[in-house]
């Protein structure tokens, strides 16, 4: 009898997809673990927080390579309903709480209260965890969270006061096959994926997109996502 030829793509899916499960299990864990059981020592904490960054990195790597297989596989359905822009920030400084404390770093929240806006949460979920994660390990002490609405876009921006985003990325934060250094370890995926997200939000004619650089009000990098 013939063997069947293996559907790559399919099993690719598969794997990635239990793999995410498998990780965000293991967050779960450490998280109540560390509130059972604080660090009793600067030694103790570092290796905690360098616990959490690793697997939140994995987890974000694994949820926005199954979101970039179903695109390309059009199976990604976006499901844009109107939202809460503050509800949705403050979800997703939680969902960060205990790397925020265990790197003491300080968080700056600028959003109008009442302000709502229609986008797929899951998918800007995505984005911004992988955002979040990043700009907590390279951040010194600080990050700033703003919401406001240029023209007709909300643009929802992460700032820090770290040393700032590669040149070569704030000029083309989307362009991933351009970036990948194996070197390094730097593939620019979350960034690509942000980029495909903004895109996939469209209006009237308009698409949204997102812009890096190093013009901080807080002297590092800025992220900002312009959804239409």
């Amino acid at each position: 009898m013939d063997k069947q030829p293996l559907d790559f793509s399919l099993a690719f899916g598969s794997a990635v997809h239990d793999v995410k499960n498998s990780v965000g299990l293991l967050l779960h864990s450490l998280d109540e673990f560390m509130s059972a059981n604080p660090p009793q020592s600067e030694e103790d904490n570092h290796r905690v927080v360098v616990l959490n960054y690793e697997a939140s990195r994995i987890n974000n790597d694994m949820m926005q390579l199954l979101s970039i297989y179903r695109l390309e596989n059009d199976r990604l359905f976006v499901s844009i309903d109107e939202a809460n822009v503050q509800d949705f920030v403050e979800d997703e400084l939680l969902a960060h709480d205990t790397l925020l404390k265990m790197k003491k770093i300080g968080v700056d929240v600028q959003c109008d209260f009442g302000l709502n806006w229609y986008f797929d949460t899951m998918l800007l979920k995505s984005v911004f965890n992988n955002v979040f994660v990043n700009t907590i390990r390279y951040t010194k002490d600080k990050l700033r969270i703003s919401v406001d609405c240029s023209g007709d876009f909300l643009c929802m921006s992460i700032e820090d006061n770290g040393r700032g985003y590669p040149e070569a990325l704030c000029k083309d934060p989307g362009g991933y096959l351009t970036r990948i250094n194996f070197n390094t370890g730097s593939t620019g995926l979350g960034l690509y994926f942000a980029a495909r997200v903004a895109e996939l939000h469209e209006n009237e004619g308009r698409q949204g997109y997102i812009e890096v650089d190093n013009k901080s009000t807080l002297g590092g990098g800025a992220f900002r996502i312009y959804l239409p």
